[in-house]
């Protein structure tokens, strides 16, 4: 925990009300209590910000390691904390600080694809996702995010840009008896990110447009 993050986090909260005008729809569906995973679509640098300025709850976004190192923005991201990643490979440094959150019954902010999508469009999913609910079995909540790279345009023009944050049904995974087989595991991470691909617009939903093909066998949604 920062003993940044008290002061931080109002001014987070400022400076996004002040540069974007955010619609929120199905934020009442978030948990208020118990481990969570929230998963977006990445498709700009300010996506994390804008979800952790709209979280009622404590939250901690994983980012990539080299924004730790970025003039300004680096020294933030240290206080407010972020937890860095190292791209590639398997950090287990990462992992450990990322099972504290969910085991302290916080908020874990994730793009389950890895990385930044350059197009927009859903890429394939990594499947990291799967390895941390494996450890605590934490709920998870999709959440799509759009309109956020018409930020650089709109801070030009000295204009509040239109962001969307779409909320999904939050569910958990069906954990198989004995070994996890690969398989089964892409089809679980495949599963999470067609609910993911529901809630955005269809030129945004990427290798995951067919929804027709989604299948729901390893998921089981709270609401049900």
């Amino acid at each position: 925990m920062s003993n940044w993050r008290p002061v931080l986090e109002p001014v987070l909260r400022f400076v996004i009300r002040l540069l974007l005008r955010v619609e929120t729809e199905g934020l009442e569906r978030m948990p208020r209590q118990g481990p969570l995973i929230l998963m977006y679509n990445h498709i700009h640098l300010v996506d994390p910000l804008v979800l952790l300025a709209l979280m009622p709850r404590y939250a901690v976004a994983i980012g990539k390691v080299e924004i730790f190192s970025w003039p300004v923005i680096g020294p933030l991201v240290r206080r407010y904390p972020t937890i860095p990643v190292r791209r590639g490979e398997l950090d287990m440094t990462a992992v450990r600080q990322s099972l504290s959150v969910l085991q302290g019954d916080h908020v874990l902010i994730i793009a389950p694809e890895g990385t930044r999508s350059r197009t927009g469009r859903l890429q394939r999913v990594k499947r990291g996702i799967i390895f941390l609910a494996q450890q605590c079995n934490p709920l998870i909540l999709p959440v799509a995010v759009t309109g956020t790279p018409y930020f650089p345009a709109g801070l030009k023009r000295l204009r509040r840009v239109p962001i969307r944050c779409r909320f999904g049904r939050a569910f958990r995974f069906r954990w198989p008896e004995g070994r996890l087989k690969r398989e089964v595991m892409e089809q679980m991470s495949d599963e999470a990110m067609y609910e993911l691909a529901r809630l955005l617009p269809p030129e945004m939903r990427g290798v995951y447009s067919d929804l027709e093909a989604a299948t729901t066998e390893w998921l089981r949604f709270e609401d049900e």
